[in-house]
């Protein structure tokens, strides 16, 4: 009796959590909760936006300054992937004009004498377009290049400006894309870069507009976007909109 006695005392002497405490403090975990996972996601937007907008800031930058540095005029093409469903954006300098149509192309080597080193599979562009073809033959005559393409609507007249690849093309990072009204046309982004640090639209050699970057959202909403602002002499800015 007397250790039965004992054990109640010692039991009753003990303090608890009522229902109602637990609950608030469940309540009060789940709003903690809530809010650190809410703006750990912000986070992480935030830093894959910073990263869109400063990759294409680098490209536009590094293609100022190779057209600068060459002396010879740089294109950055937008061009639609169909199979990768995305925008993929490529620097191309300009390498001379072509005297042939089709697939049998005369090539004068205006700019880069570099280009005696052209080679099969090499890719060729034309630079109004942004179209391009791969070589499949090269045969040098003198300061004339003359060589086989695989697709001869790239370069249906004579006299057309053509350039390379000067490295492999580039997309923003999953689940962001360009602000555009019809994403398969992006061309209307192109932009030419001359030797005297200017930039103008390719499709009109007028100054270029700015360029939007917003996530993959549903479409019906409106997105966040960061726009970046080029100005004709090669300037950068940005400017953030969020809902």
């Amino acid at each position: 009796m007397l250790h039965s006695n004992k054990f109640r005392s010692s039991s009753s002497g003990k303090s608890g959590f009522t229902l109602i405490e637990l609950l608030a403090v469940m309540m009060i975990m789940g709003i903690l909760g809530t809010v650190v996972t809410t703006a750990y996601v912000g986070m992480m937007r935030g830093a894959g936006m910073r990263e869109a907008v400063n990759q294409l800031r680098s490209e536009i930058i590094l293609a100022r300054q190779k057209a600068i540095t060459d002396a010879n005029k740089v294109i950055l093409f937008f061009e639609w992937n169909d199979s990768k469903k995305k925008v993929q954006y490529y620097m191309v300098q300009a390498a001379g004009t072509t005297t042939k149509d089709t697939v049998d192309l005369t090539l004068k080597d205006t700019y880069n004498p570099s280009l005696q080193n052209l080679e099969e599979g090499s890719k060729i562009f034309n630079l109004k377009t942004g179209k391009s073809a791969f070589v499949t033959s090269v045969v040098v005559v003198g300061d004339d290049i003359h060589v086989k393409i695989d697709d001869g609507a790239v370069f249906n007249a004579e006299n057309i400006r053509y350039g390379f690849l000067l490295h492999t093309e580039n997309a923003l990072p999953e689940g962001f894309v360009f602000n555009l009204t019809n994403p398969e046309m992006p061309e209307v982004m192109n932009l030419t870069f001359y030797p005297d640090g200017t930039v103008v639209r390719t499709v009109n050699d007028r100054p270029p507009e700015p360029i939007g970057i917003c996530e993959a959202n549903d479409p019906k909403l409106p997105p966040d976007m960061v726009e970046l602002i080029i100005s004709e002499y090669g300037s950068l800015t940005t400017k953030e909109q969020y809902k």
